[in-house]
């Protein structure tokens, strides 16, 4: 029974592509394209102008688009797809995006300011957080400036430090995210699997071009190998 759930479950594309069908199946003529990553999907602008604030300003003010039957947009296509599916049916399907997905559709409802869906998809974050991902959260919520989000990341930084430490995903958290967490307490983490950490980032920070990663360049002492 749990293999088939899973078998049948649809993704965000999935659905979004049901429901342009349903669309088209309804013989509701859209007056708008959006063209996104090469691909064209539909609107209509009443609609998505009574649903969002950004999208009566882009499309139904005095903006050049307004006028446009072609709007390009330069975001990414699937999390797009997940917004505007929101837009059209009220209905975001969490379950069944992964966490790097979450965090992508939670970066364009920002900017889209959705606040609802920002709140939802950060509270759900927080359910799933993990040693796993909880670095790519915290880039996030910085990204947005959320407080509460970045507050409880690093809650939980601090609470399972040494896991963070040594999992691969330490490695993407930024030079500011890095001297903060060095500033808070760490409980029983030895020393000497701090500095390995920090110096591992800043390694490969440096061999990625980042110079002014300003950590723990040198090779660190024998006793720390």
């Amino acid at each position: 029974m749990k293999k088939q759930e899973m078998s049948t479950q649809k993704t965000t594309a999935d659905n979004f592509d049901a429901f342009i069908a349903d669309m088209a199946s309804l013989h509701m003529s859209s007056d708008v394209e959006f063209l996104v990553e090469g691909q064209r999907l539909p609107g209509h602008r009443q609609v998505l102008a009574k649903r969002s604030e950004y999208f009566r300003a882009l499309l139904c003010g005095s903006m050049l688009e307004s006028r446009q039957r072609e709007v390009r947009l330069e975001v990414p296509l699937e999390p797009f797809k997940a917004i505007l599916e929101y837009l059209y049916t009220g209905k975001l399907p969490l379950s069944s995006l992964d966490v790097d997905m979450l965090i992508d559709v939670r970066d364009l409802a920002h900017f889209y300011c959705l606040g609802y869906v920002e709140t939802l998809i950060t509270g759900y974050l927080q359910q799933k957080m993990s040693v796993s991902n909880v670095c790519a959260i915290l880039n996030a919520a910085k990204r947005c400036d959320l407080e509460q989000s970045i507050e409880e990341c690093q809650t939980f930084m601090d609470q399972n430090a040494y896991d963070v430490l040594k999992h691969d995903s330490f490695q993407m958290l930024t030079k500011q995210s890095i001297e903060e967490f060095l500033r808070r307490d760490f409980f029983n983490v030895p020393e000497v699997d701090i500095f390995r950490a920090v110096w591992k980032w800043s390694d490969k920070k440096s061999q990625g071009g980042h110079q002014d990663s300003g950590l723990a360049r040198t090779s660190p002492p024998h006793e720390y190998r």
